[in-house]
């Protein structure tokens, strides 16, 4: 709680000042950035110059590669799993019932500590047990290590209490929440207080991932989804198509959505 306590009171002393319009985090706001910084301080003492890095469009920072075929899937998994084609509708009704889905995209490759759609482990936001499961089955951590929401852009006014200007993309900002956001997302918020740290999807960063949740807002009247990074516990994030197998077999997940194919273990 205090981390998250923390950041927001952090971000209301800042919006609080009457000058200040608007507040900016970039994704990766940690260790993983301080060479970035190093790199414009080196270029501003050699130029003499003051260089101001241009404004990021998102936090998918690695180059695309190609999307995954079902015979680049059939070399990494095991024979006696399920593998089959589905759409976003098919995902988010699996959502809707309660299971947990590991998600991989081949060209949205988060920077930085924060899952981003792209690397996520998602689920039911509406259903706190979910955490549980989650904790016990696949990130095998404390169980009361909060999760987050990936919140659709047109709904983060319904969830989130906003003071100014604040882009929200990248879970990096905490907020106080609104009463419907205890109802419809409590798997995302934290137990105790009703803070989360939320990634607000936008259609222009990431239109797959941003699909998906619409499909789940139509089926559920829900905006959001449950969202952790997909890894084991002490394990980096996925990279790889064989880093995701492999964590899907050292875990008690059951579905990996992967591009555009289900993968389900048996």
């Amino acid at each position: 709680t205090g981390g998250v306590a923390q950041n927001i009171k952090a971000n209301q002393l800042i919006l609080d000042e009457p000058e200040v319009n608007s507040l900016f985090v970039p994704p990766g706001p940690g260790d993983e950035s301080i060479s970035i910084g190093a790199a414009f301080l080196a270029s501003y003492k050699i130029s003499n110059s003051e260089l101001f890095p241009k404004s990021i469009s998102n936090g998918y920072f690695f180059p695309n590669s190609e999307l995954i075929t079902k015979d680049k899937l059939l070399r990494i998994v095991p024979d006696t799993w399920e593998i089959k084609k589905v759409n976003k509708k098919d995902v988010a009704l699996l959502l809707s019932k309660g299971q947990i889905v590991a998600r991989f995209s081949s060209d949205k490759v988060e920077f930085g500590a924060r899952a981003l759609g792209g690397r996520s482990i998602i689920a039911d936001p509406r259903n706190p047990r979910v955490i549980h499961r989650i904790n016990k089955l696949i990130k095998m951590r404390d169980f009361w290590m909060p999760f987050a929401p990936s919140i659709l852009e047109s709904r983060k006014k319904d969830y989130l209490v906003f003071k100014k200007d604040v882009d929200a993309s990248y879970m990096s900002i905490g907020f106080r929440t609104k009463l419907i956001a205890v109802k419809d997302i409590p798997a995302g918020i934290h137990p105790f207080d009703h803070t989360a740290r939320p990634q607000v999807v936008k259609q222009s960063e990431n239109p797959e991932y941003f699909e998906l949740i619409k499909e789940f807002e139509k089926i559920t009247g829900v905006g959001a989804v449950m969202n952790t990074s997909f890894n084991i516990h002490g394990d980096a994030i996925v990279l790889t198509p064989e880093d995701a197998i492999d964590t899907l077999k050292r875990s008690g997940l059951d579905y990996l959505y992967i591009d555009d194919y289900l993968v389900k273990k048996n």
